[in-house]
């Protein structure tokens, strides 16, 4: 079955990664994601057709997509020393704190951090226009 442009719009995400890396193996992924995506210039988000049955969109079969850079950089493609980067440990709040500030945060996953990859997922409560830009 050829693919292509038309399937696209299927896709909410994708994530482009080196030809050495395992594209079946997830946690793979998390840690390439983690290790090389600068979210300032890695992360693009776009607007386009979008599956007909997508209840996320705003507008009928029309939305946002999400587009991952995790391929590794040129030289003049790095803007930060990613490898450098820590997070002090005072800055860690608690997901009870985070739901009490953001009440739109439903629920917090940061299992992935225990194997060392920088990567949580936050469920957000969407109940009407705006919930997850309010979150955000």
């Amino acid at each position: 079955m050829p693919c292509g442009a038309p399937a696209m719009m299927f896709n909410k995400v994708m994530i482009v990664a080196d030809g050495q890396t395992d594209i079946h193996n997830y946690p793979e992924i998390a840690r390439m994601v983690s290790r090389v995506v600068d979210p300032a210039h890695d992360i693009y988000f776009t607007q386009g057709p979008m599956d007909v049955l997508d209840h996320s969109a705003s507008k009928f079969a029309y939305g946002s997509k999400m587009g991952i850079d995790a391929t590794h950089k040129y030289e003049e493609e790095l803007y930060n020393e990613l490898d450098n980067y820590s997070v002090p440990a005072s800055s860690v709040v608690s997901v009870k704190d985070i739901k009490k500030e953001i009440p739109e945060v439903h629920d917090i996953n940061a299992g992935l951090l225990d194997m060392g990859i920088s990567f949580v997922v936050v469920s957000v409560k969407k109940n009407q226009t705006g919930n997850g830009e309010s979150a955000g």
